[in-house]
């Protein structure tokens, strides 16, 4: 199958979710049109997973991939969640064969990119992390760094470099999980879900209201404080990029810090991106 022009499923699995974007057949290797333009699905589904089991709705799936999916497709699947990432590419072989489609199921390692993974051990590094990576080389200046932060499951806060290469970065609890955390470890303090339209005041006058302050700014605070840590080290201020998502909630707050640019589907992006780079260098 010829992999520039055969329909590209990108699949990204969180600890949380799982997110898939189909793009369409003509596609064009990395820099052949701007290069701070990424390539954008024409289609996405966005499932839940049960974090223990790595079970997600096949049902939603089966219809999603019925109305957007052509017979002749290569799947790319990023995963942080082994047991997900199985149940998936099981599901998709058995469809295959039931349904005699040309799909082509490959999970994706950092020895699939054409990224320098400059950290101790690359085989560790959350293949997310990379994949934004790679996007983000698509959307920086030539001549600045990167620094990446993904508002998920769990925050990450990643520098790129001049050169492109992947420096390491920043992990610490999401909003999600640190609520969870609150409630779970203390006796009185309730789960709070926050509110994704309007930030939430910075003096709590109730318990709830109190935990929603800490949560966002919290957040924020830290992810403001990390980028500026990293940018100190640049010659030139860094593209700041941000992604997941809380991205989009948090989007004002971190725009009145610095210089951001959201991108909803970053790492969707870097998985064909990174499969762009591979066929036009083989």
């Amino acid at each position: 199958m010829d992999q520039m022009q055969a329909s590209i499923v990108a699949v990204d699995i969180g600890n949380s979710q799982i997110k898939f974007g189909q793009f369409a057949r003509a596609l064009t290797a990395p820099g052949e049109k701007s290069p701070l333009v990424l390539p954008e699905p024409t289609a996405t589904l966005e499932l839940p997973i049960a974090h223990d089991t790595g079970r997600f709705d096949i049902a939603h799936l089966a219809t999603w991939c019925g109305a957007q999916v052509p017979a002749e497709a290569c799947w790319l699947i990023g995963s942080v969640h082994r047991g997900a990432a199985a149940q998936l590419a099981e599901t998709l072989a058995a469809w295959a064969r039931q349904r005699e489609r040309k799909w082509d199921v490959r999970r994706l390692t950092y020895q699939d990119l054409s990224l320098a993974v400059r950290v101790d051990e690359p085989a560790r590094v959350g293949i997310d992390r990379l994949l934004a990576a790679v996007a983000a080389n698509q959307l920086r200046g030539s001549s600045r760094s990167a620094i990446v932060v993904d508002l998920g499951t769990a925050i990450t806060v990643d520098l790129i470099e001049v050169d492109g290469g992947f420096a390491g970065g920043a992990i610490l609890p999401g909003i999600g999980m640190a609520s969870r955390a609150l409630a779970d470890q203390t006796d009185a303090l309730p789960l709070v879900v926050l509110d994704d339209t309007v930030p939430p005041a910075a003096l709590g006058k109730s318990t709830t209201a109190a935990i929603r302050a800490g949560l966002y700014w919290g957040a924020v605070g830290a992810v403001s404080e990390l980028v500026s840590q990293l940018s100190s080290q640049q010659h030139i201020p860094p593209d700041v990029i941000i992604t997941g998502g809380a991205g989009q909630m948090m989007f004002d707050a971190l725009s009145q810090r610095c210089a951001v640019r959201y991108e909803p589907h970053l790492v969707l992006a870097g998985i064909v991106l990174a499969e762009l780079q591979q066929s036009s260098s083989a």
